[in-house]
């Protein structure tokens, strides 16, 4: 009764009934000022279109990549059971096989392998031999509440934070300022076991290491339970600010239908390979495809 009760509002009963109903949205990633990125005036943005199908077991994302010349299009599978995700490379229908590491909070990052998500297992850089390193980071911050709003027709509550990481160490070196917003729904991840459980934990789900090799000793200063409040739902909009630029993420479309169980497996024809074969080959084809970009612009002029 409860249910039919809150159906009958409209788009109120995609957060309710059964807590660990399937999940599928599209967000976008978008970042204003390209030059705090490296980025030549003229060599074009960064911007991020991604689908999400999640339930109680998986989560598998699409994303289509734009930054500068460069166009990608990359797939992972995240699978809880067996806590292993799936990185695909579609042109050369291979895949490879890695150890699950919790979602990050934050939208993903260019890393060392030039694109999102090529940066090793959940956006981690790569390991590296020698022996071990140490590194610190502080994080210190500010929270506030900014008051409900709306998105999608969904409730949200609107949260900001003002934060300041020093690193030293294998950690990095130096220190940002980052400004944080986000618009969170009352509702949480159908996977449980991709969500971060508090802001500490998705502040330590950041890749934060120089290397593999690195033991990073992370200091948190602020009163981490309320900003556990902005972080511990379903993130309808976020927006971070580093130096000059500014990423917003932002969810276009967003639906509970059942999701069938094949989208969470390899396709047919796949050919599983190494960690290391399958990042080659994605940089063999990032790199074809920002000289074939660049020779595009140059013979525009």
């Amino acid at each position: 009764m409860k249910s039919s009760l809150l159906c009958a509002l409209g788009a109120t009963c995609l957060l309710v009934g059964v807590a660990q109903a399937d999940l599928k949205w599209t967000e976008s990633i978008k970042m204003a000022g390209n030059t705090a990125a490296g980025m030549p005036p003229g060599m074009g943005g960064f911007s991020v279109q991604s689908t999400h199908y999640m339930n109680a077991e998986a989560s598998r994302v699409d994303t289509k990549t734009q930054f500068g010349p460069m166009n990608m299009v990359t797939r992972q599978i995240d699978l809880c059971p067996t806590k292993k995700t799936l990185n695909f490379f579609d042109e050369g229908k291979l895949y490879s096989e890695s150890t699950l590491f919790p979602a990050s909070m934050m939208p993903g990052m260019p890393g060392p392998g030039g694109m999102p998500g090529m940066g090793g297992p959940g956006g981690r850089p790569g390991g590296s031999s020698g022996p071990k390193q140490t590194g610190m980071q502080t994080i210190s911050f500010t929270f506030r509440d900014l008051g409900s709003e709306k998105i999608l027709n969904i409730p949200t509550r609107h949260y900001a934070l003002d934060m300041t990481m020093t690193a030293s160490g294998c950690a990095g070196k130096g220190t940002n300022k980052i400004k944080m917003e986000a618009w969170t729904a009352n509702f949480p991840m159908p996977a449980p076991c991709l969500a971060p459980t508090s802001f500490e934990g998705a502040m330590k789900s950041l890749p934060m290491r120089q290397n593999n090799n690195c033991k990073v000793t992370m200091k948190i200063n602020g009163n981490t339970a309320s900003a556990s409040k902005a972080f511990g739902g379903f993130m309808m909009r976020m927006k971070f600010g580093l130096g000059q630029g500014t990423f917003t993420r932002e969810v276009t479309q967003l639906s509970r239908l059942p999701i069938p169980a094949s989208t969470f497996r390899p396709p047919a024809g796949y050919r599983k390979v190494s960690a290391a074969e399958l990042d080659k080959a994605r940089q063999s084809a990032m790199m074809q495809g920002m000289m074939g970009g660049m020779m595009g612009r140059m013979g525009q002029h």
